[in-house]
């Protein structure tokens, strides 16, 4: 194992190790923050498609959220932790760049070693406790299950079905974005299954066809969890959530996100300049708070009118009410390079690990449009990028990359 695949393989390992240096950080941000000066002398090596794209536009996200900031006043506190994930998401993607010479094989190291060292926290009772499956035991098994679906089942038609059976296997436990996120890529990959194995890039036909498979997917999986809950297929509990979050006939999606309404009201106020980071506003939480149905008088309540936080479940709709324009913008490139990678990836021959990157690319997505940013996506998201580089960048002709890494 050399260096690099020693380096990528720690950066996974440490994403768990928390260390309080002036704030939280990881083991892995202290990392990337080391290596990041030599990364940025290598960055004329780096500056092609779309590399320069996503660094681009992240320098935008960047300075947008430094202006939000200054023209609402952030405190230190509050503007440190934001531009902390802004600034060490942009510096991972170029040292993961760097350090990967945009090679799949190397990156894998990275989602072995993080998936191991999630288990061994689960196991040892240091990971999450509250929603053991939802946030615990689920996304490790599921990370472990891409992983090794991509190594072992050589054969298209063989991996959907692994991912189908546990998607629904999560809908019981009352996953409900774990279960979604894993039911389409096992749909995406049945669909996948039935198609020529080509290497040639796709004619722009075959990926417009292949969005409007993930779009139909989507919906297949929304009325599924849709129809199912409300008739306790997925149990009591699953059922009752339901219930509670469609009152007055809303779609479960917005019941369920009271957020989204929020955020897009706060983002309508002022489309252009954000909030800030950590934006606060008792007007925008009273929203929340009347959206999601929470009585003025109860606990849960008080909390977030203490807090004073706007809430946004969303990277999109957060980056958005954070930085502005600017961190929306970055966002939904973000999102359009993840689906155009997976659209490619299913209309030609599949890539060793090639069920796991679609898997990581589906999740990713999920997370962009229904998950708040930060935490350890700043760094997985870096990879996830570098992973999509990999593919369809300047080297990356696919033909060169999957005549490498063909199974």
């Amino acid at each position: 194992m050399n260096w690099r695949n020693l380096y990528l393989f720690l950066l996974g390992a440490f994403l768990t190790i928390n260390i309080k240096l002036g704030g939280d950080l990881s083991a892995s941000d202290i990392l990337i923050l080391a290596l990041s000066p030599w990364a940025c002398l290598k960055l004329k090596r780096i500056w092609k498609k779309p590399i320069k794209q996503i660094l681009i536009l992240g320098a935008f996200y960047w300075v947008g959220l430094a202006l939000s900031d200054y023209l609402n006043s952030s405190t230190f506190e509050d503007w440190s932790r934001g531009h902390a994930k802004v600034g060490i998401m942009l510096f991972s993607i170029g040292v993961i760049t760097v350090v990967s010479q945009l090679k799949i094989d190397r990156l894998i190291y990275f989602f072995w070693s993080s998936s191991l060292s999630a288990f061994i926290s689960q196991l040892l009772g240091q990971g999450e406790v509250s929603h053991l499956w939802k946030f615990g035991w689920g996304p490790v098994t599921t990370s472990f299950l891409a992983l090794f679906c991509g190594r072992i089942f050589l054969m298209r038609k063989f991996q959907s079905l692994p991912f189908s059976a546990l998607g629904i296997f999560h809908f019981l436990m009352n996953a409900r974005s774990l279960a979604g996120f894993t039911l389409l890529t096992g749909l995406i990959l049945g669909s996948a299954s039935k198609r020529k194995n080509n290497v040639e890039i796709k004619k722009k036909k075959s990926s417009v066809r292949a969005y409007a498979a993930i779009i139909v997917f989507g919906g297949i999986v929304y009325f599924l969890y849709d129809y199912g809950a409300s008739n306790g297929w997925f149990g009591d509990e699953s059922r009752l959530k339901y219930e509670m979050q469609t009152v007055g006939g809303k779609s479960v999606l917005v019941g369920g996100r009271g957020e989204f309404l929020t955020s897009l009201t706060a983002i309508k106020d002022s489309p252009l300049i954000g909030y800030g980071s950590w934006p606060k506003s008792e007007k925008y939480v009273l929203l929340y708070l009347e959206y999601s149905n929470i009585e003025l008088s109860s606990a849960k309540a008080d909390f977030f009118l203490q807090r004073k936080l706007i809430p946004s479940h969303s990277h999109i709709f957060g980056g958005w009410m954070e930085a502005g324009i600017a961190g929306g913008l970055f966002w939904l490139y973000t999102l359009y390079l993840f689906l155009t990678t997976v659209a490619r990836l299913v209309t030609g021959k599949m890539l060793h690990y090639g069920a796991f990157i679609i898997f990581m690319l589906v999740s990713s997505s999920w997370d962009i449009v229904f998950s708040p940013f930060g935490s350890t996506r700043r760094i997985t998201h870096a990879v996830s990028l570098v992973v999509c580089a990999s593919l369809f960048s300047f080297r990356g002709s696919l033909k060169n990359e999957r005549a490498r890494l063909l199974v």
